[in-house]
């Protein structure tokens, strides 16, 4: 019987480490083709190494998804390199340990965007090359 996960494009936000990059290692193992994105490349290109090291595939992106550029980027060097895009895994997050009113309203403005805003924005700038 043959995985019908394998060949899937999938990308991993929040991919340079903890969930992100544990994901990207087990989904490499399935046979997913992966575009792994993250904020810190040195990080991000050592997860895509161990990825090819395990016989997957992946393309390493750098990317801020507080940024709109960076997302649209992303999208698109996915669509370039593999033609498709199947799943997202929505993963970047941001938390702050500490009580509310010790921590900057920068921060918290911040945390917002990359945990909601960010979210939103890499669906609808999936979402149309996905219905397709």
């Amino acid at each position: 019987m043959s995985n019908p996960t394998e060949g899937k494009v999938v990308i991993i936000t929040g991919a340079s480490s903890g969930i992100g990059a544990a994901t990207a290692r087990r989904l490499a193992r399935d046979g997913m083709r992966l575009t792994l994105a993250a904020r810190r490349e040195d990080r991000l290109k050592q997860v895509s190494a161990d990825v090819e090291a395990s016989g997957g595939q992946a393309l390493a992106i750098q990317t801020d998804v507080r940024n709109r550029e960076d997302i649209h980027r992303m999208a698109q060097a996915t669509l370039d390199r593999w033609g498709r895009i199947d799943v997202l895994f929505n993963n970047a997050g941001l938390g702050h340990d500490d009580v509310l009113e010790k921590i900057n309203p920068d921060d918290i403005r911040d945390e917002i965007h990359i945990n909601l805003t960010a979210v939103i924005e890499c669906a609808q700038a999936v979402l149309p090359v996905m219905l397709r």
